[in-house]
């Protein structure tokens, strides 16, 4: 029996050889979506932007569901990405006090030394579940709980990777028994594994068929996005809001938002694309509200800002309009794509055209009492391009 290989996982979505389909399903699908024209939504954006979510939840929203053997797969990324968070935030720790003592910098220092001469091997950081026992749990709970790293973490200065830990800690109690853990999708959602290639996903809705293809967001990813640019219908660019603040992975310099102005302004503005349907999903408003709220302000990484820098919605505010000073007038959603309930209100605006979806937790954190359920209902059933008059 073939081993099941999670970083493969998506490679399945356009082979059409799903948990929920029989080969007479598998038939008639080919079948239907050979009479139909199909409509071709490309996902692009930044490293970590949010479009291999968003692939996941178009395939969960269409019924295209993980088996059991694939969600069984997800926990060795989901504890390997546990694993590379903690040994990524003890290095960063390291570096900022290069002239401290590691048994002075850590309390829990000769648990954070087992760890760290365990993923120096490196077969700990690319197979994780084999070292995944009640022993090595327990020693992953007390390096998190360490206080240097809990310091580290609600800092605006961990800048070159975008932390999904604090989720799978917040579960460790259903999470760390390995013999007894399946995820669940949400898990699936938080966990990384980077795209590499061309991913796609073939669907049919209201007698339409839907070709969805995710592509890498690093730099050196992108030159093969000229491959599948060709008879595109539309194209969704993932703007992560909490980038803002970060660092890009590649040079470690340049700022991630800055990054994804450039590349906005590249693709929004090419006449290879002026006839093409193209919208803005900007994404992770849950991480950008939290590090807001924990004293990470858009002033200390651009200039110019003149609202007020603990509101969220001033905030945004600033941050659109660094995107309409290259295009004027785009279409946008804003959306927190591991809350499932909201990510699939977004999708179907998005597929139907209608409306404009804005997150629950923007509106909550703005700072207007509006009520919110009657605001997001307006804001479903009409065309608009800018939310603000709502803000007046």
């Amino acid at each position: 029996m073939p081993i099941f290989n999670p970083f493969k996982i998506f490679q399945s979505f356009h082979q059409d050889s799903f948990e929920s389909e029989d080969d007479n399903t598998q038939q008639q699908h080919h079948h239907q979506t050979e009479l139909l024209q199909e409509n071709k939504i490309v996902l692009l954006g930044t490293l970590q932007s949010g479009k291999s979510t968003l692939f996941k939840l178009f395939a969960h929203l269409k019924r295209v569901h993980y088996s059991p053997e694939e969600l069984e797969g997800f926990k060795g990324v989901i504890y390997s990405n546990i694993v590379l968070s903690l040994f990524k935030l003890i290095e960063e720790i390291k570096n900022k006090n290069s002239n401290v003592s590691e048994e002075k910098l850590f309390l829990n220092y000769e648990q954070i030394k087992k760890f760290i001469n365990l993923a120096d091997h490196g077969e700990m950081l690319l197979a994780t579940e084999k070292f995944w026992d009640k022993d090595f749990s327990e020693m992953v709970l007390k390096i998190y709980n360490e206080p240097s790293l809990q310091k580290l973490l609600i800092a605006d200065n961990h800048q070159n990777f975008d932390l999904n830990i604090e989720y799978f800690m917040k579960n460790f109690n259903r999470i760390q028994d390995q013999s007894n853990y399946l995820p669940v999708f949400k898990d699936c959602l938080n966990a990384r594994v980077k795209t590499t290639g061309i991913v796609e996903l073939h669907f049919q809705e209201n007698d339409k068929a839907y070709n969805v293809t995710d592509v890498g967001g690093m730099r050196n990813e992108r030159r093969k996005w000229i491959h599948i640019m060709d008879n595109i219908n539309m194209i969704i660019f993932t703007i992560p809001l909490n980038d803002f603040y970060m660092k890009c992975y590649e040079d470690d310099s340049t700022n991630r938002l800055k990054e994804s102005l450039l590349l906005f302004d590249e693709i929004f503005n090419s006449n290879r694309f002026i006839d093409i349907r193209k919208i803005v999903l900007f994404t992770k408003v849950d991480l950008f509200i939290e590090k807001i709220k924990q004293g990470t302000f858009i002033n200390k990484y651009f200039d110019g800002f003149k609202g007020d820098k603990y509101n969220p919605e001033h905030v945004f505010e600033f941050i659109l309009n660094l995107f309409r000073s290259k295009v004027k007038k785009f279409k946008y959603h804003v959306v927190n794509l591991t809350d499932v309930e909201e990510a699939e209100e977004c999708l179907n605006c998005i597929l139907s055209g209608q409306g404009q979806f804005i997150s629950h937790s923007l509106l909550l954190n703005s700072g207007y009492y509006v009520s919110q359920n009657n605001l997001f209902k307006t804001l479903k059933n009409v065309n608009l391009t800018d939310v603000s008059m709502y803000f007046n």
